[in-house]
């Protein structure tokens, strides 16, 4: 983002959780929706969420989920400034605004839609229900969608694989295999880490229980043994 159009949209909110997506809002409201983000393509180096012991790293990855989906603050704001205007198009706030609306609602459901609830009506189904064409199609078609998820899965292995750095490290056929493993953590992983934080997150401001800024502690290991 320019120096010259940060000062024309009056900087960052400094009273938002979600101040990263705040400014592309802010901006593009400002500019009248002649605003876009452009995606730049480049090899960059990132610290991830870890804390001084495993499970200090587990509640710092949940809150810092959460924070992320603390971004919901930004629908509201967003549609009131949609229904004052009047230079963005109709198609444009109706293709935003559901597109953001989408996404946190998505966000918060599709883990336990995916991972719970679809099962729901074979363990408590009435018999009524049980003796009709739904309760017999219900597994197939779960086990479809999971079938091809698991090719989907299997295929981001192997990318995730593919895109690792190379780094000299013994054993590294041992952390590949446990890289790997870990793709099978993602049922869980949807659950706990993606779709409770997002739904705890939205309960909070619904409940206008105010999430104050928290900083993900980001510690560092040692260096890995080399040959």
């Amino acid at each position: 983002m320019s120096f010259k159009a940060l000062v024309e949209v009056d900087y960052w909110p400094v009273d938002m959780i979600s101040d990263d997506s705040a400014i592309f809002w802010k901006s593009y409201i400002h500019y009248d929706g002649q605003y876009q983000v452009i995606p730049m393509y480049v090899t960059l180096s990132m610290d991830v969420a870890c804390a001084k012991n495993w499970w200090e790293t587990v509640q710092s990855v949940y809150k810092q989920k959460k924070r992320w989906a603390w971004g919901v603050e930004n629908f509201p704001i967003v549609t009131r400034a949609f229904i004052q205007s009047n230079k963005i198009s109709l198609y444009d706030k109706l293709r935003l605004g559901f597109k953001l609306f989408e996404g946190h609602l998505s966000w918060a459901t599709s883990g336990f839609i995916l991972s719970i609830i679809g099962w729901l009506p074979v363990f408590f189904s009435r018999q009524d229900f049980s003796s009709s064409v739904v309760y017999y199609n219900v597994p197939a078609i779960a086990h479809t969608i999971f079938g091809l998820a698991a090719f989907a899965l299997g295929i981001s292995i192997v990318l995730s694989l593919s895109l690792l750095p190379k780094p000299n490290i013994r054993n590294s056929w041992l952390l590949k295999l446990v890289h790997a493993f870990e793709w099978m953590l993602v049922p869980f992983i949807l659950v706990f880490f993606s779709a409770l934080p997002s739904l705890h997150a939205q309960t909070k401001l619904m409940t206008g229980n105010y999430l104050e800024f928290w900083v993900t502690d980001k510690h560092r290991n040692k260096e890995p043994r080399q040959k």
